[in-house]
């Protein structure tokens, strides 16, 4: 199956389970309490628990004993990569994978993403991450997300940052300025689902009316700039901004004009002069509405890492 028809699957999903959930880690709470408190089915996966949260705990994916839309993965790198086999074996949508480890810790963990790039490009299996936050689709009441608990209105604002830290910063502002969400993710490597792909899902997301991107890296110019146009076709408007200038809470105007990969018409872009390491990711001179140019606070932080 068609990676992005499965990614689709995954952040908008009918079936849940979160790998390695326990009571004792902060990661876990936050993302299976808001879930049982609002009535979500959430399966729970621990081989070494006979109960979770009040309920029975399954000893793999498998015991669950049905494919699962979305998977949180909640163990270290290496145990990751056996849940990420299980779930393309079984026809899971995806894999969120909250645990570092991986590209961003040298040799041995870049090939470790090798691997998982493999089993998921083989398969068709989405993954978000790995050393990511995970993802919110708020209308539907999913919360995969692992870093801190924020309770949101949902609405058509969607939200995609490569920085855990700053995806929850913007949702904190989301909050404070009672703007409604659709969906929010931390994308984290971006070892398999990039921006063009959760670009490309979001355009076609029935309760996302913009994209809001927090911008490091544009790992496929070409493929990311194709889905812009998808989502402008589709009425839907991509702002973006580097991670630089939300970190330092730059205002929303700017003008910059790169030697490749222009914008295309209809899209917004805010930058702090920094270009992106793949790509630059701007062209024309824009000012970010403020309804979707969240404040942030004056520095970064690494995503969340999940390691049980």
């Amino acid at each position: 199956m068609d990676t992005r028809v499965n990614l689709a699957r995954l952040l908008s999903p009918s079936t849940l389970a979160v790998v390695g959930a326990n009571e004792k880690l902060g990661m876990s709470n936050n993302a299976v309490l808001p879930m049982l408190e609002s009535g979500r089915e959430v399966s729970l996966v621990n081989p070494n628990r006979d109960m979770l949260y009040g309920q029975a705990a399954f000893s793999s994916l498998t015991a669950v004993g049905r494919p699962v839309d979305a998977v949180l993965a909640l163990v270290n790198s290496e145990r990751s990569l056996d849940v990420v086999e299980e779930a393309a074996a079984l026809g899971c949508g995806g894999v969120v994978i909250a645990a570092a480890g991986f590209v961003e810790q040298g040799e041995q963990g870049a090939a470790l993403q090798e691997r998982l790039q493999s089993i998921a490009r083989s398969s068709g299996l989405a993954i978000v991450g790995p050393n990511c936050s995970g993802f919110k689709n708020v209308p539907l009441g999913v919360n995969l997300f692992t870093g801190g608990r924020l309770d949101l209105r949902p609405g058509g604002v969607a939200v995609v940052s490569q920085s855990g830290f700053l995806v929850r910063s913007a949702m904190a502002a989301a909050k404070e300025r009672d703007l409604g969400v659709s969906i929010a993710v931390s994308s984290g490597n971006e070892a398999v689902c990039d921006l063009a792909d959760y670009v490309a899902v979001l355009a076609a997301d029935e309760h996302t009316s913009v994209i809001c991107l927090v911008i490091e890296t544009i790992r496929r110019p070409g493929e990311f700039f194709e889905a812009v146009a998808v989502a402008r076709t589709a009425g839907k408007p991509v702002i973006a901004r580097s991670s630089s200038a939300a970190a330092i809470g730059l205002g929303g105007s700017c003008s910059r004009t790169p030697a490749r990969s222009p914008m295309p018409a209809g899209s917004t872009t805010s930058r702090s002069g920094n270009t992106a390491s793949s790509a630059p990711a701007t062209s024309t001179s824009c000012s970010i509405p403020p309804s979707c140019s969240p404040s942030c606070p004056s520095s970064d932080a690494p995503a969340s890492n999940g390691s049980a």
